[in-house]
């Protein structure tokens, strides 16, 4: 007893969040809602193994995650599964993707759909009564540009997350039609970003891909920035599959 307190890595990584976003110890409880007391025996290595809860309510307020006020050096398993969904038709594509959204409205999982209507259109007739718990995005406005789509998907993800939600599934389906070359390899880049953007959300999300209509170079591209392929109902691991930081530097 009355050994030296174990300022360990919650201590130093709160105060250095805390001196990065200009908040004093007053400031920081009131945006999460903890009492001073209960920081200051944080900092002060008084308390170096807050509950689970608490690092819940102060990640957020300093605007990190808690793997950070962890200590975790990032070498984490990633939550986030990117698949690339290929497809020939309206039933091929609604013969993986029904199933996939079925499973998780049965869970109570948070889903949304932006699709061709075409495809939307399947989605509904196959899935009937529990269509009415998915989420359904206009196509056009949704992918108007990649930062657009990039943050729609993360506000989604995260008010369903804070609502609640375990987990949360999304198919998204980018428009490639009438795009310029450097078009494409925006989008390109956009789907590589995914994976870094996104890593640490517990979240599915299902890129679909028509064959038919795509250009061969963007479904060679998919399968090096989508870590599985969809295909004709198999899910299989894609070999071409790189680096993220490949495309997006």
């Amino acid at each position: 007893m009355g050994g030296k307190p174990d300022n360990g890595a919650v201590a130093l990584r709160m105060k250095a969040a805390r001196g990065r976003a200009g908040m004093s110890r007053e400031e920081l409880a009131v945006q999460s809602g903890l009492s001073w007391s209960a920081i200051a025996q944080i900092e002060d290595g008084r308390r170096p193994h807050p509950r689970a809860d608490t690092l819940g309510a102060l990640a957020p307020a300093l605007g990190v995650s808690v793997d950070y006020l962890l200590g975790n050096d990032g070498t984490a398993a990633a939550l986030l599964d990117h698949q690339a969904l290929i497809y020939a038709d309206v039933a091929a594509f609604v013969e993986t993707a029904a199933p996939f959204l079925q499973e998780g409205a049965e869970t109570g999982e948070a889903i949304l759909v932006v699709a061709d209507p075409e495809n939307v259109e399947g989605l509904r007739e196959a899935l009937g009564r529990p269509a009415a718990k998915i989420h359904f995005g206009d196509w056009q406005t949704w992918y108007a540009s990649p930062r657009k789509a990039l943050l729609g998907y993360r506000q989604f993800a995260t008010e369903a997350l804070d609502a609640g939600a375990p987990w949360v599934r999304i198919v998204g389906e980018p428009v490639w039609a009438d795009r310029t070359r450097d078009e494409i390899d925006t989008w390109v880049r956009y789907e590589a970003l995914i994976n870094l953007a996104f890593a640490a959300l517990p979240m599915s999300l299902i890129c679909p891909y028509n064959e038919r209509v795509v250009d061969p170079e963007i479904l060679r591209n998919a399968r090096m920035t989508h870590c599985r392929c969809l295909e004709r109902g198999q899910s299989t691991e894609n070999p071409d599959f790189g680096d993220p930081l490949d495309f997006c530097l």
